[in-house]
């Protein structure tokens, strides 16, 4: 790959998350006439059918490249926009749906299976680096999408579906500028691997097992509070729809400024003290959101909470991504994000459901502290991974 690959890569990466459809997506089903249970029925199609395709695509991305993968992924997205935006049946919006899930599934690791193999093929790369200015235009490109899909979709839910499609295109047009990573990478793949081929890898690398049961435990609350963050606001603090969707846009944006701030400080060699000490920070932080009884004090200690995951994040993408074997990384991604799916099937009605019978301040505490105590283990389990010649692995 050369060098203009990776700016490529990140021009990529924002018009793809300037998604404003998903931004909408759920008042746009209420406004044409979908009760919320219809709308509940739908998101769980979407989520089982995420949990379905991410292994096989996975594999797909392995087998054929990522950048095909991602075109695959772009080109099913419009599809998906234009059946939402035309089609008012049921059945029909189930489609788009299960559509979206194999877009989505489609796009897993590969993003950051290209940067990897910039990293590898250019020194100058640092992949934690990489990684923070990945997370940076990313909370830039979250920021803008809820600014101007909450102001557009107040009078024209046209505009946002026009937009959606042109920043799709916009994202195919750059992505064929880029180098085909499958022309280096295809001689090493071997012609078959299964799920046992994946899952001795992941059982005979404790390194790579740590992480992945790290970020199980920090998903399990981190997922359903993220997802339930503008309702909580909504109904704790009783704000406005519309000045929660602001508040969420200039937070991503304040974000990004602080990762660009942050990312000059990444440097170091104690990654013990990041891998382990910075997500049960977090933790803490989200605590103090879940118990500030003032609004702004709490989207304080949650964006600090935000900030803190973003100092971990880049540390967490690079020791992870050196453990993996190349031919694998794709499809262990996907492994990941199945996961990921599939705890989001426990944990956001788990989160609903105790909000009902006690409140959503009280469930957001108790499974914060269902993932403390799982931090806790794995790290009391998994100790040896951060001494001796371990730790030497570790160290990028």
């Amino acid at each position: 790959m050369k060098k203009n690959d990776l700016i490529l890569m990140y021009l990529y990466l924002f018009f793809v998350n300037l998604s404003l459809v998903d931004a909408i997506q759920n008042l746009f089903l209420n406004y044409i006439g979908f009760s919320l249970s219809n709308i509940g029925i739908l998101l769980t199609i979407l989520i089982v059918g995420k949990i379905i395709f991410e292994i096989p695509t996975g594999y797909i991305a392995d087998r054929f490249g990522n950048k095909v993968s991602l075109l695959v992924a772009l080109f099913m997205k419009i599809i998906a926009i234009f059946i939402l935006y035309n089609f008012k049946n049921i059945v029909v919006i189930a489609l788009y749906f299960i559509i979206t899930a194999i877009s989505y599934t489609l796009t897993t690791g590969c993003y950051d299976t290209i940067l990897v193999n910039v990293s590898n093929k250019q020194d100058k790369y640092d992949l934690k680096l990489v990684n923070a200015i990945s997370r940076t235009i990313y909370y830039i490109s979250l920021g803008l999408t809820s600014i101007i899909a909450g102001y557009i979709s107040d009078t024209n839910f046209y505009t946002v579906f026009v937009l959606n499609i042109i920043f799709l295109v916009l994202s195919i047009l750059v992505l064929m500028l880029v180098d085909d990573d499958i022309k280096d990478e295809k001689q090493n793949i071997p012609t078959s691997f299964n799920a046992i081929d994946i899952v001795n890898h992941i059982k005979s690398n404790r390194i790579l097992s740590y992480f992945i049961l790290i970020e199980c435990a920090i998903n399990f609350s981190m997922i359903p509070i993220d997802e339930f963050y503008s309702l909580y606001l909504l109904k704790v603090f009783d704000l406005d729809y519309t000045i929660v969707i602001y508040i969420k846009g200039f937070q991503y944006i304040f974000i990004s400024i602080m990762a660009i701030f942050l990312t000059k400080y990444l440097k170091g060699d104690n990654n013990r003290i990041i891998i382990v000490g910075m997500p049960i920070m977090m933790f803490l932080a989200f605590t103090c959101f879940c118990i500030s009884k003032i609004y702004y004090l709490a989207i304080f200690f949650y964006i600090s909470g935000i900030i803190i995951f973003y100092i971990y994040a880049p540390y967490k993408y690079s020791m992870l991504h050196n453990t993996i074997e190349n031919k694998y990384r794709t499809t262990i991604i996907s492994y990941k994000a199945a996961i990921t799916m599939i705890l989001s099937c426990i944990t956001q009605p788990l989160i609903g459901v105790l909000s009902d019978i006690i409140s959503m301040r009280c469930a957001s505490i108790i499974l914060i502290g269902i993932s403390l105590m799982m931090l806790l283990l794995i790290n009391i389990l998994y100790n040896d991974i951060f001494v001796s010649e371990a730790n030497n692995k570790l160290s990028v």
